[in-house]
């Protein structure tokens, strides 16, 4: 009986796949998932101070969001009427923050090389705004990203290429990790297994597997980018890191203009990688041998409005939204996309995009349910928009 069981099994399941090669041929090809702007609303928050905004985050119930400033500022809004909940002056330039899962923590980390753990229940709205509940002071560098693994602890990244994990009910840094060879910029938490994260670096060009059960450093590299002190800017730096939802893999976004996708199953396997821009209409100038200088400066100015700057994961995994130093937010289609053409099928302009220099994108957030995506810009007028 069970001969006959697992051959039935056997079927069922190359049946399965190839049903799935058709219908990912026939998807990618022939019918590829459209995103209609006018089916999306927008609510905008306009500026209240402190700054351009570098980082956001949704609250765990979905009912607030958190941003973050250039000037130090953290403002707190209600995600429904857009009102500002609270304000929360901090003394130096902010890069990245963290709502914790208990909905009322927020760590942020920034240029002070200090991780500062904010409770809203402490800091009510009117009163000093100034009130921080914990520090962590261990961080030789600056603090480049943050997420929370649990109610108690959370894990960093520094500008000392050391990822730290810190016990807030026993006010230190119980674990620390080593294997970058440069700024730990960015971390992506597995969505489903609080014990697993991703970090990059924005130098070595990696993308790292870590487990906090483990003690002896990263489980898989993932070559995503520039190699270590490669100063060439035709070979790209990883810039951004999102997971899927399902946790089975996670996208790098470089200053190319590049989505790396990788299975994280797999060990150094790349499933897909998306062209955020069509190459056959991007030709280059052509340069003499005298005209260095303009040929670099020309690379410079194609990698700030064509790399990404942030990227998130619709809830199923079918689209990835990007965003861009020319302020424009795209969603493509995982499926549909190739090597060499850009398909994107949602594009979203800033309120600002008739301007001559339009803000960049720097931050993405898909809702808790899935159902909004946050996105911050770089902007002196319009700081936060909400697409549901």
């Amino acid at each position: 009986m069970s001969d006959i069981t697992l051959r039935e099994i056997n079927m069922i399941e190359k049946n399965l796949e190839t049903r799935l090669q058709f219908s990912a041929r026939v998807v990618g090809e022939e019918a590829p998932v459209q995103l209609q702007s006018e089916l999306f609303s927008r609510k905008c928050i306009k500026k209240t101070g402190g700054g351009k905004i570098t980082s956001l985050d949704w609250s765990p119930d979905g009912k607030r969001i958190v941003s973050i400033s250039q000037g130090g500022s953290i403002l707190v809004y209600d995600a429904m009427t857009k009102y500002m909940q609270h304000f929360i002056e901090h003394k130096q330039k902010l890069l990245d923050c963290a709502f914790g899962p208990d909905n009322d923590s927020i760590a942020v980390g920034g240029l002070d090389n200090i991780v500062s753990i904010y409770r809203l229940s402490e800091n009510k709205k009117g009163g000093d705004g100034q009130k921080q509940t914990l520090e962590f002071k261990d961080c030789e560098g600056y603090v480049g990203a943050i997420e929370w693994l649990s109610k108690d602890q959370l894990v960093c990244g520094s500008g000392d290429k050391i990822c730290r994990i810190f016990d807030t009910n026993r006010g230190e840094c119980i674990q620390s990790y080593q294997g970058h060879q440069g700024d730990v910029s960015s971390i992506a938490l597995h969505p489903t297994n609080s014990d697993l994260w991703v970090t990059s670096s924005i130098k070595d060009g990696t993308c790292k597997l870590w487990d906090k059960r483990s003690k002896y450093g990263s489980m898989v590299t993932f070559p995503a980018g520039r190699f270590p002190c490669e100063a060439d800017l035709d070979i790209p730096a990883v810039t951004s890191l999102a997971y899927m939802r399902n946790g089975h893999a996670f996208g790098a976004g470089t200053d190319s203009g590049e989505v790396k996708i990788f299975d994280t199953r797999m060990c150094y396997k790349q499933l897909i990688n998306i062209c955020t821009y069509d190459q056959h209409e991007d030709a280059w100038p052509t340069f003499e041998a005298d005209q260095e200088d303009h040929y670099q400066d020309f690379k410079k100015e194609r990698i700030e409005l064509r790399g990404v700057e942030t990227l998130e994961f619709s809830a199923s995994g079918r689209v990835v939204f990007t965003g861009h130093g020319d302020g424009v937010l795209r969603g493509f289609d995982v499926l549909a996309n190739s090597r060499t053409t850009a398909n994107a099928v949602w594009e979203q302009p800033s309120l600002e995009q008739e301007l001559e220099n339009p803000a960049c994108v720097s931050a993405l957030r898909l809702s808790p349910d899935g159902k909004a995506l946050a996105a911050g810009w770089r902007s002196h007028n319009v700081m936060l928009q909400i697409f549901a």
